[in-house]
This record gives C-alpha cells, sequence and structure tokens, in this order.
C-alpha cells in the first residue's frame, strides 16, 4: 500500500513539473510575441507617451481610427477597446495603463448600455491570461470567476480552461508572428467591412442605480490626477436611444452623447457598430466637435 501511495505520489509531482514547464514555455512565448490583442498592445507601450487613448467595447474598437486622429491634430492617439468590454474590463484597462507607467493627456470612455453590466468581457479574460503574474490588476481582474483560484495557482490550467483562444495554433502563430503586427499597424483599430442588420435590436428600458466599477474608474482617476472624457458613439437611425441616453446622463452628467451624430444609413455595419467608412467619418466629427476644443483649452 505505502509503495502504490508513493507511485501515485511521484506521478502527481512528475505531472505537475511537466505542467508547470509546458505553462513556462506558453508563457514565455504568448508575452515575447508581437501583439496580437489589445492588452497585449497596451504592454507594449510600457513606458511611453500617448496623447489620447480610447478605451471601451467593440464601439470603439471598429469606431476609432488613431491614424486619422494623428494625422490631422498630430497627436498620438491609441485604440484600445475590446469587444462586449463592461465598466469592469474598463477600470483595469485604465489601472493597467498606470502600472506599465503609459502616461496620456486624456483617456476616452465609450459608454452606453454596457453600464448595467457587472460582469466581465471574454475577451478580455483570455487576453490577461498569459500575463497574470505581471501585475496584480491582472489577477485582480479574474478574482470574479468561480475558477479563478485555479487559473492562478494549477500550472496550465489557464491556457486549457481557454484552449479555443490560447491553445496549440494560437501558440504557433504567436510564435511565427512578425513585427509589427497588424494591430500595432493599426494602433488597435479594427475595421468592420459590409452591412448586416440584426433581425431585431434595441436598447435597454431601464437602468442600474450605480456601477461599482464606473464609480471605481472615477475614484481612481481622481487619485491618480487622469483625465476621463465620458462619449457615447453612434447607433442606427432606427434605435431608439432617447429614453436610455436620457438615464444614463443622470449617470454620467460629462457624458458627450453622439448616438444619434451619424444618420447615413451605408456608413453602419449593424445597428451598434459603425463600418469602416463609418469609422473614418465619426473619427472626423470627433475631432471637430471634441480633440480640437480640447486642444484649445488653457
Amino acid at each position: 500500500m505505502k509503495r502504490f501511495v508513493k507511485n501515485i505520489a511521484k506521478t502527481i509531482l512528475l505531472a505537475l513539473l511537466v505542467l508547470t514547464a509546458v505553462d513556462f514555455a506558453y508563457t514565455w512565448i504568448f508575452t515575447s510575441a508581437a501583439p496580437k490583442d489589445k492588452i497585449a498592445l497596451l504592454r507594449s507601450h510600457k513606458g511611453e507617451k500617448i496623447d489620447y487613448i480610447f478605451v471601451g467595447s467593440s464601439r470603439v474598437n471598429n469606431s476609432i481610427v488613431p491614424s486619422i486622429i494623428e494625422k490631422r491634430t498630430g497627436k498620438t492617439a491609441l485604440n484600445l477597446g475590446v469587444s462586449s468590454a463592461r465598466p469592469h474590463d474598463v477600470l483595469t484597462i485604465v489601472k493597467l495603463l498606470k502600472a506599465y507607467d503609459i502616461k496620456c493627456d486624456s483617456i476616452f470612455v465609450q459608454v452606453d448600455y454596457g453600464f448595467n453590466h457587472f460582469d466581465s468581457s471574454v475577451m478580455m479574460e483570455f487576453q490577461v491570461m498569459p500575463f497574470i503574474w505581471q501585475h496584480p490588476e491582472m489577477r485582480d481582474h479574474i478574482d470574479y470567476l468561480p475558477n479563478a483560484f485555479a487559473l492562478k495557482y494549477v500550472p496550465f490550467f489557464r491556457y486549457a480552461a481557454y484552449d479555443q483562444k490560447l491553445g496549440i495554433h494560437a501558440l504557433y502563430r504567436a510564435f511565427r508572428s512578425g513585427r509589427p503586427s497588424e494591430i500595432q499597424k493599426s494602433d488597435g483599430y479594427m475595421a468592420r467591412k459590409g452591412q448586416r442588420m440584426l433581425p431585431e435590436y434595441s436598447l435597454p428600458s431601464t437602468i442600474v442605480g450605480r456601477n461599482k466599477y464606473h464609480d471605481a474608474l472615477e475614484k481612481f482617476a481622481e487619485n491618480n490626477n487622469l483625465h476621463l472624457v465620458y462619449f457615447t458613439s453612434p447607433f442606427f437611425k432606427t434605435v431608439r436611444t432617447e429614453n436610455f441616453m436620457r438615464k444614463l446622463r443622470t449617470k454620467v452628467p460629462a457624458l458627450h452623447d453622439y448616438s444619434k451624430s451619424i444618420k447615413i444609413d451605408r456608413l453602419f455595419s449593424n445597428q451598434s457598430h459603425l463600418n469602416h467608412e463609418g469609422a473614418k467619418y465619426f473619427t472626423n466629427l470627433l475631432i471637430d466637435d471634441l480633440l480640437k476644443k480640447r486642444a484649445t483649452e488653457p
């Protein structure tokens, strides 16, 4: 019996050693590769100064073209929009800007119906996984997950749990990736092509009383002397925005509302996203209406 237990213990120990070695190899490749997502892109700007940084969901990711901002204003810009990002994700990204010593003049935060959510983007979850031991902010971000302990402390579990995004194919692409990556060339902007409207689309009829992550973002910005500018990206003309946006402005009084700023049908990919032509149009609109005003402020 003792021999059996001893053999089992040896097997477990060997398995842990192998998993630890594989975890180390995966982590080294992912953290050394050219950026493929927004968290890796953020890390690549460690210690730099960027004039304007945009954060939020895919309604930032597909809507703000940094190259146009730089060409027209002479200011550098970075698009850190993450698909399905919620206030929790935005808070983590802003904290990571501080953790990686990335300085900026203004952080533009896109706010909309996501204000009602307290969860996190799955896209954000897998993006932080390779880096959870670089900064506490990465580990803190996944604390709400039921398997957070295993993700942090069981070797290789994080990669197995997110195999669809961090599996062997992703590892191979990371290993073979060249520099600069496409996301580096576009400064984070990702274009949507064509137009495909959803059968039904509407904004919520109610809004939460408070969002603790939004409150924490405000407090963090105040404590670290960060300038936040809130805005809402455009919706298609058939989306009734008035009721929800009126309620949202009571929660975010300084909000710049562009929800109905574009009336041209062909500039939309669907009811809540602009296509590439729409993104260029909106970026220029934002420059004229908001960024130039910022540049002339004392």
